[in-house]
């Protein structure tokens, strides 16, 4: 998916997801970039599906981005939507970030672009996510 858009994966680590102030859950982070352009994904595999709400719903506060479950397109682009009324009165969005989950799966997508996101390209790659 990402190759065509000219992405070239460099860089996979750990990422962490918290369930609660003392809980933490290791997940994985791959990212791609092109230019002054990086896509983010990062992934936790959680033991059910409340867990995999619980996390979402605390990396989805600390990244300040929407929430969205994955495999339903509506609510992933109301969760595009979102992000881009929230910034509504900028003239150039260059980052986006959407956390979203699916099953007992809890994911973060940021995308940063310095000449400005299209709201297009990342509801394209989400929905490819799921």
């Amino acid at each position: 998916m990402l190759n065509k858009y000219q992405y070239i994966e460099y860089k996979t680590e750990n990422s962490k997801w918290l369930l609660s102030k003392d809980s933490l859950v290791m997940g994985f982070r791959k990212q791609w970039s092109k230019n002054q352009s990086i896509i983010s994904i990062d992934i936790a595999e959680l033991s059910d599906s409340i867990d995999s709400q619980i996390a979402s719903e605390f990396r989805s506060t600390i990244a300040f981005g929407p929430l969205c479950i994955l495999d339903i397109n509506e609510s992933i682009s109301t969760a595009i939507d979102d992000w881009f009324n929230k910034w509504n009165n900028l003239e150039l969005v260059n980052y986006i970030s959407i956390v979203g989950r699916k099953g007992n799966l809890s994911i973060h997508f940021y995308y940063f672009n310095n000449s400005g996101i299209d709201p297009k390209i990342a509801s394209e790659i989400v929905k490819a996510i799921n």
